[in-house]
């Protein structure tokens, strides 16, 4: 079964809420109806100016608010299917413009942001890059605390091989860098620069978390491409190559047990509210008591798991949410959310129990707007923003937030969404007392 089913050519579909991620099952009922070839929304951005414009948004934040730090890169804009550029229309959903369109709307809100522009690793990075793998093989992961020639680079590397079998960021390097490969699955292709830019999405993660921990009263988010929580401590799939979430949660919980910060991590919390079960993240973190994972995702769907609300894992950390086709806000979405937060916060059913968590990491999709042509929930855009009101509403003051970009295919919807998210975390933000560091 394939996240984009845009590489089956031509099946009987009548409406745009079909393009959900295909089973063999339904390939086979659909081939038997007449063939309509669809231009799906994310290939109609170039008619329409890329996107709408956006409602200001900075109106409604307090001026006191402080504001919320951005992390971005110019290198999440490489990495896209081989043969295409810029200049093309994206045949793909998880394209460059995604990450574009974003930092435009984010512009245009005239919310109070702080840009962070994350540099670049040294170059040659294919060089440097094997260099590292061949020292965490014959030494170890706490080698590279020692490299001094790239030690950003080492870092996203020690942290990602902590999390990821090293056999699997080897074979990254090794199929771009040395096969020349265009393609791991039907839906996950590389390019010359598929590892670097998956690394600098690690390291944004990273530096974004790092920066919380230290001021909690702002709030940070990562504008980073290629996604993160399909990515399995051994594989790469669903567009994703490694699982940045999760990394930058194991990475936390190692520097607190070192004593690195001023008051231990005892408690993380992931949510992801992207439209598929981040089986990856899932994955990456069922062994680790100190991590919560909670997620809200349309089921039946893409990758098809995240489907049994009473599975939570061997450690019970583990709370997923699956909703059906059709899903929106009014109808299902929100009262599924409110008790996700019940999940997310305590780890109990109940609204009223405080916040245990230190660290909270958002996995933000934005797949289950109604526009998306990948999904079938029906969120719109200023959903997002009560969303990420509740959230930070029902979190002590104290607690850092990181919101992380992982899907989200409607290039004429997802800027506005990232914009009400941030817009509803500041006004959140700005009701709680100042938090105590």
């Amino acid at each position: 079964m394939s996240v984009y089913n845009q590489f089956v050519p031509s099946v009987g579909i009548e409406n745009r809420t079909s393009l959900r991620y295909l089973t063999a099952h339904h390939v086979r009922n659909l081939a038997t109806q007449p063939a309509v070839r669809l231009r799906p929304r994310f290939l109609s951005v170039r008619r329409v100016g890329w996107a709408r414009p956006l409602l200001r948004l900075r109106s409604e934040v307090p001026a006191t608010v402080h504001g919320a730090d951005i992390y971005h890169s110019p290198l999440f804009r490489k990495h896209w299917p081989y043969g295409e550029d810029l200049d093309d229309e994206p045949q793909h959903p998880e394209c460059p413009h995604r990450v574009i369109v974003i930092e435009r709307a984010l512009h245009e809100s005239q919310l109070p942001l702080h840009w962070h522009e994350v540099p670049r690793f040294r170059e040659p990075f294919a060089a440097n890059c094997a260099k590292l793998l061949k020292i965490v093989e014959a030494s170890g992961l706490e080698a590279l605390e020692k490299e001094t020639e790239d030690p950003a680079l080492a870092r996203a590397v020690r942290a990602a091989a902590a999390v990821h079998f090293l056999d699997h960021i080897a074979e990254i390097h090794r199929l771009v860098h040395v096969r020349g490969a265009t393609r791991i699955d039907m839906d996950t292709y590389l390019s010359d620069d598929t590892l670097e830019v998956a690394l600098m999405a690690t390291r944004a993660a990273l530096e974004a978390t790092d920066a919380a921990l230290k001021d909690p009263s702002r709030l940070a988010f990562v504008v980073s491409r290629p996604p993160g929580h399909h990515a399995t401590r051994a594989t790469a799939m669903g567009f994703c190559f490694l699982s940045n979430v999760a990394i930058a949660a194991h990475e936390v919980l190692k520097r607190s047990d070192k004593g690195e910060f001023s008051r231990p991590i005892t408690r993380i919390g992931i949510l992801d509210f992207d439209v598929h079960h981040g089986n990856g993240t899932e994955d990456c973190v069922r062994q680790q008591e100190r991590i919560r994972f909670v997620s809200l995702h349309e089921h039946p769907q893409y990758p098809m798991t995240g489907g049994n609300p009473n599975e939570h894992g061997p450690k019970h950390n583990i709370w997923n949410f699956p909703l059906p086709a059709g899903t929106d806000w009014h109808n299902g979405y929100a009262e599924a959310y409110a008790e996700a937060l019940n999940r997310l916060c305590s780890g109990t059913d109940r609204s009223d129990v405080v916040s245990d968590l230190d660290l909270v990491l958002v996995s933000a999709g934005y797949d289950a707007l109604a526009s998306d042509p990948l999904a079938g929930l029906h969120l719109k855009p200023s959903d997002y923003s009560e969303m990420a009101f509740q959230l930070i509403h029902r979190l002590k003051p104290s607690t850092p937030v990181v919101f992380c970009l992982e899907g989200g295919y409607d290039l004429n919807a997802i800027g506005e969404a990232v914009s009400q998210t941030i817009q509803g975390a500041l006004r959140a933000r700005a009701e709680q007392p100042q938090a105590v560091v």
